[in-house]
């Protein structure tokens, strides 16, 4: 549910100068997902509109109200909802320093590979999303009972295009003080993978101490989306159309905090099944021993041009999801402001929400 756009990755939905005008609508809608039987609705938080005043580590007061607002009719709905994060306020760069931890390494890491690679900024997202349900549980204590899971950022991943990663030769160290040769692809896909690892439990740790008995989880795309045939190094060179995005690996994301495993997914062809991009996330070779939920899926227009091959598609791949033992789904999205290159289950009356709604299709079933 979001209006966000993936080319800024903005999300207005609780904007101060959006949200309350569309309220009515808002809570209508989750009133209509109750009905067809969804049990959570994933959200994302934007880091500009949240952020506090500069100089201060706080968030935004009307901001958070929204959320808060949101929460709470979800919760009266009988929803849960899932919190997700995406990129870090820009006040919140100063608890680096402010609590001693060393600068992030800015001669020989750029872009979001700083921030993964930085102890001190995984400590500085971690007080952020702790206080976001710091800023809930402050509203009303009870509503921390209503949110299903935190997703720490949403589809987080390294970039090959940005340092170290863009360098193919010489030496890296790393902040715990490993030397990573960066000839060597499994050098660099084990940097990789221990800071995958190191970053979410630096997060979760933070996030823990507001709210103990919350779910965590981490969410990821398939390499082969961005036309990678899995995991050899975060080398620019391995994307065939040169997309720089490296998701996070999956068996290194089991291996930290998370309560259970995030993917999302998308059938790109009229048919399509999900094998290929389940072999490209090396899942079940993995050996997850954590629940993996298809937390996002949906379908591109440009890809299934008919509205009734979509629901044929997705109900196939919504069964072959539960074949392979996935725990739950979710749609992209109920309806949207923006991202009309997607179909959303309010089109054509309300097509795909009557087609897909748990009370009339069982994704389990025959």
């Amino acid at each position: 549910m979001s209006p966000g756009t993936p080319t800024t990755q903005k999300n207005i939905s609780f904007n101060p100068d959006y949200y309350p005008a569309r309220r009515a609508a808002i809570h209508a809608s989750l009133r209509a997902m109750a009905k067809d039987g969804y049990t959570f609705v994933r959200i994302r938080l934007d880091a500009d509109a949240i952020a506090g005043k500069p100089g201060t580590y706080t968030l935004d007061a009307a901001y958070m109200g929204n959320v808060v607002d949101f929460v709470r009719a979800a919760a009266d709905s009988g929803l849960y909802v899932e919190l997700t994060g995406q990129w870090l306020p820009a006040n919140y760069y100063m608890l680096v320093s402010r609590d001693g931890f060393p600068d992030p390494d800015r001669k020989n890491t750029s872009g979001i590979n700083q921030l993964l690679l930085s102890r001190g900024l995984a400590y500085a997202y971690g007080r952020y999303i702790a206080d976001v349900l710091a800023g809930i549980k402050a509203a009303d204590p009870r509503l921390l009972s209503a949110i299903f899971c935190v997703d720490v950022w949403n589809e987080l991943g390294f970039e090959s295009k940005d340092l170290p990663f863009s360098r193919e030769a010489g030496r890296f160290t790393a902040e715990d003080g490993s030397v990573v040769d960066l000839a060597d692809p499994a050098s660099r896909q084990a940097l990789a993978d221990r800071a995958t690892t190191r970053w979410i439990d630096g997060v979760i740790s933070q996030a823990k101490q507001v709210a103990p008995g919350m779910l965590f989880t981490a969410s990821i795309f398939p390499p082969l989306d961005v036309y990678r045939g899995g995991y050899v190094g975060v080398y620019q060179r391995d994307a065939k159309w040169g997309d720089p995005r490296q998701p996070f690996r999956l068996s290194a994301i089991a291996a930290s905090k998370v309560d259970f495993l995030e993917i999302h997914l998308y059938p790109h062809t009229n048919g399509g099944t999900l094998d290929a991009q389940m072999a490209s996330l090396e899942y079940p070779a993995a050996a997850m021993r954590k629940p993996v939920v298809l937390a996002e899926t949906g379908a591109f227009k440009s890809e299934i041009a008919d509205i009734g091959q979509v629901a044929g598609t997705l109900r196939g791949v919504l069964r072959q999801a539960c074949s392979l033992g996935l725990a739950g789904w979710a749609y992209w999205t109920w309806d949207t402001d923006n991202q009309t290159e997607l179909w959303n289950l309010q089109e054509a009356g309300g097509y795909l929400e009557q087609r897909l709604s748990p009370r009339s299709f069982d994704w389990c079933g025959g």
